[in-house]
């Protein structure tokens, strides 16, 4: 009776050991996947608009430049910057194979990026203001988002269709491919 117990009782310990692990494998889910979506898009469009007009004479652009990775971008539309220095905008970003990573946590999203893109809006940076619209009826974009904590885990991105993208000085509310997500 008591080797019967002595058995079981190391059954019972290997078990435990056996189904506790220390880093349990996590899924990519949906919500985490469309925010870094929209915060890649936001980041893409961000250094296109860095780079290529942030600190140009204000007034009407029509310029075709490469993207931040790689591809082609042709920015048409104007922004003014009135007394107070707050810069208003209207531009559209036509994209052909654009590449683009963010970087988060722990968190790597690659995208290729082609469609237009319609940002509009305005923003203060010295007042802490920022209102802007980041809009496409036919955004394609195509990648991945690496998780690399605990199992590195790989979810593959392929969509197409319509993105609204309103973001102020504290939140983003986002409708990515009719997925809904704020941050």
């Amino acid at each position: 009776m008591k080797t019967t117990f002595i058995y079981f009782s190391i059954i019972l310990s290997l078990l435990f050991f056996v189904s506790c692990k220390k880093d349990k494998k996590e899924e990519v889910n949906d919500d985490t996947m469309y925010t870094n979506i929209s915060r890649s898009i936001i980041g893409c469009i961000s250094d296109i608009y860095n780079q290529n007009i942030a600190g140009k004479p204000s007034g009407n652009q029509n310029m075709t430049v490469s993207g931040p990775l790689g591809g082609n971008v042709t920015i048409t539309g104007s922004n003014t910057v009135d007394d107070n220095k707050t810069n208003s905008l209207d531009f559209l970003y036509s994209l052909e194979s654009v590449k683009y990573v963010f970087v988060s946590q722990y968190y790597t999203t690659t995208l290729t990026l082609t469609g237009t893109i319609n940002e509009t809006g305005s923003f203060n940076n010295n007042d802490k203001y920022l209102s802007i619209n980041y809009k496409s009826d036919n955004l394609k974009v195509v990648g991945s988002i690496y998780y690399t904590k605990n199992e590195k885990i790989n979810r593959d991105i392929n969509f197409s269709g319509n993105i609204n993208i309103n973001r102020n000085y504290y939140q983003t509310n986002s409708i990515i491919f009719g997925e809904t997500v704020s941050y």
